[in-house]
């Protein structure tokens, strides 16, 4: 497979990177931004190969060169926490995301992208629904039925998306090889 591998964990790390520095600087809003990014790696890494690492990860930067495996069921419990807390503590008043390419440092924008991407988590899950101690419906309907507290997307306008330009350096990594002229 060339566009999976567990170079994921490289971009999982970068994710707790934030949440260190953030937690160090007394930033919420990027402790959440960091928790949705982590969130976003682990769910790619655990619908990729199923069960990884997931709890102990990151513990080769402490040693631990031998991390258990998840259950994918709990990877899931972790994320869709983790989509909770970044949601919860987005905060208009908080300093502003600087940097922020995305939706330029708009919070409500993040918080329907993260609301949002929650979502799909349980949409993913509900054909487990039953055979999980995730209550997937009782979360799928407390997000959906609560606009003002979890805002998801109602338009394109809400995309989270990184937009590619025509230029070297900023063309999406696999339309480098492309020949443009045609011929």
């Amino acid at each position: 497979c060339t566009r999976c591998g567990f170079g994921t964990y490289d971009q999982l790390r970068q994710g707790y990177n934030v949440i260190e520095e953030a937690e160090r600087d007394e930033l919420p809003n990027y402790i959440a931004r960091g928790k949705c990014f982590s969130a976003y790696q682990a769910y790619s890494l655990t619908m990729t190969f199923g069960e990884v690492p997931y709890s102990e990860a990151l513990g080769g930067f402490d040693s631990n060169y031998q991390p258990v495996y998840d259950e994918q069921e709990s990877i899931f419990s972790g994320i869709l926490q983790d989509l909770e807390e970044a949601n919860n503590e987005l905060s208009l008043t908080a300093p502003d995301l600087l940097g922020d390419v995305m939706f330029n440092g708009d919070i409500l924008k993040w918080k329907k992208a993260i609301n949002s991407f929650r979502l799909r988590v349980l949409m993913t899950l509900s054909e487990k629904a039953g055979r999980s101690t995730i209550n997937i419906a009782e979360q799928f309907a407390s997000i959906f039925s609560n606009p003002s507290g979890f805002p998801i997307m109602q338009s394109n306008s809400d995309n989270l998306a990184l937009e590619y330009f025509n230029v070297a350096g900023s063309r999406y990594p696999y339309f480098e090889n492309q020949n443009l002229t045609g011929a």
